[in-house]
C-alpha cells in the first residue's frame, strides 16, 4: 500500500501533461497539430 501514493502523484502529473499538451496542440499551428495527432 505504500507504494500507491507515489503513483497517484504520477498519474496525476501525467493527466495534467496530457491536459497541458491537448491545449497546446489546440492554440499551436494546424500543421504542429496534425503531425501530433497522427503520432498520438
Amino acid at each position: 500500500m505504500t507504494g500507491a501514493a507515489p503513483r497517484l502523484v504520477a498519474v496525476t502529473k501525467w493527466v495534467q501533461f496530457l491536459a497541458v499538451s491537448q491545449s497546446l496542440l489546440l492554440v499551436g499551428p494546424k500543421t504542429k497539430q496534425g503531425s501530433l495527432n497522427s503520432t498520438a
